[in-house]
Formats: C-alpha cells, sequence, structure tokens
C-alpha cells in the first residue's frame, strides 16, 4: 500500500507490534513518542492518517491532548492498543466509530484515498478567557451562556459548554478580556456533550469571522503567546 502514516506511541513493547504490522501492510510510518515532537519535527511532511497508542494518550497532560484533539482531527485516524497477554491489537477507528477495525480496513477504506497533507498547526496554549457565547448571531441576553475559553491559539479555540451543540454548525461569542467586544463568529468542528465523556464538555472551534484587531490583541496578551 502507498500509503505515509504517523504513529504516537511512546517506545516499547507495543510501539514494535505495531511498526510490525504496518512492516507486513507495505505502509511507511514516521514514529513518534509524543505530539509535541511529532509538531517540532515533521508536522510540515505529508501524511495520509495518524495512528495513536491508547496507553501514550492517556498519560498526556491536558494541555497535549488538547493538541491530540486537534491534529485527529485533521487526518483519518485510529486508536491503538497493544495486548501482550494475547500478543494482539485492539483498534478503534474515529472515523468509523466502529471496534476492533482491522488496520488493513482502516488504510483501506479511510487513507488510501485520503489526500496527503501536512499538519500547519498553531498550537493552542490553555488560557480561560470569560466568554459570552450564544447559538444565534443576534446574541439575545436572555440566551447566552456565560463561560470560558479552554484553550487557544491564532485559528480558534475550545469553549466550555454544557449545552447540547450536535445541530448547530455555527457559533458566536464575545471574549470580554478583549478591548473590542465586536461578536466573534466560529465554524463548530466538533463537540462533547455533558456526561457522555470523562473529559470537559464543550466545542471546538475556527475563527470563521474575527477582527484583524482583535486577532491582535490575542497574540499580544500576557496570557497568550501565540
Amino acid at each position: 500500500m502507498s500509503v505515509k502514516l504517523i504513529l504516537v506511541c511512546k517506545e516499547g513493547e507495543a510501539r514494535q507490534a505495531y511498526l510490525n504490522e504496518t512492516k507486513a501492510l507495505g505502509v511507511e510510518v514516521d514514529v513518534f513518542p509524543s505530539f509535541y515532537e511529532f509538531l517540532k519535527t515533521t508536522a510540515n511532511n505529508p501524511y495520509q492518517g495518524l495512528m495513536i497508542d491508547l496507553e501514550t494518550q492517556t498519560k498526556m497532560s491536558l494541555e497535549e491532548k488538547n493538541v491530540s484533539k486537534a491534529i485527529i482531527e485533521f487526518f483519518p485516524a485510529i486508536q491503538m492498543k497493544w495486548h501482550a497477554e494475547s500478543g494482539s491489537i485492539r483498534n478503534i477507528s474515529f472515523g468509523m466509530k466502529t471496534t476492533n477495525v482491522s488496520l488493513k480496513e482502516f488504510i483501506k477504506t479511510e487513507c488510501q484515498s485520503f489526500t496527503a497533507r501536512s499538519v500547519r498547526l498553531n498550537i493552542r496554549k490553555i488560557v480561560h478567557f470569560n466568554v459570552l457565547l450564544s447559538k444565534d448571531e443576534s446574541m439575545h441576553e436572555k440566551f447566552l451562556e456565560r463561560t470560558v475559553t479552554i484553550n487557544v491559539s491564532r485559528g480558534g479555540c475550545f469553549l466550555s459548554s454544557g449545552r447540547d451543540w450536535s445541530n448547530y454548525s455555527t457559533t458566536w461569542f464575545i471574549i470580554n478580556e478583549l478591548q473590542d467586544k465586536s461578536p466573534i463568529a466560529g465554524n463548530i468542528h466538533w463537540s462533547v456533550e455533558w456526561g457522555k465523556q470523562m473529559t470537559i464538555p464543550g466545542i471546538g472551534i475556527d475563527f470563521r469571522y474575527i477582527k484583524q484587531s482583535q486577532i491582535e490583541e490575542l497574540v499580544s496578551h500576557r496570557s497568550l503567546s501565540i
């Protein structure tokens, strides 16, 4: 298979097992012990998919987990777990939402048809701006949710929210700490509903409309060197 993938996995038996399987499939793989190492070295190289070791992922810091979410959105991705006792690998594809999908099936159905691309992400920094969040462009006081950002980059942010955003693709919000409090529009790329996962509920967005002056103020903010 003419496919190039990323593997994020710390050194050890699991990593070698994953590499043995990809080698048998004729897949080219670049290996990194963390997402930070990936971004520091070859993030500008084009790839067609992402493999993540479950144990490596569970031991990440909160900030690295936020970085990983952005990269998982960027590529076809599969989570892998090595069972040393049985000598087997269990896979979960983020796209297929199916357990025990084979690596070969993941590559064939999701990676081969995916146009290789590089990340070029702005790493999001953990910073908690106070935010007025709305599902409606009118920003009516009655429907505002008072919340905070969990992380922010030049291109977007993760906003904490206890509301259900599953049927929405756009949101509007005001960042209280900015001098210019014009509403900012964001495209919602993913959401986590309250009570569904053991993680912070909210929405991951890219800025759809934001003034250049607001971007400059975000970039220069003392809490956020982005």
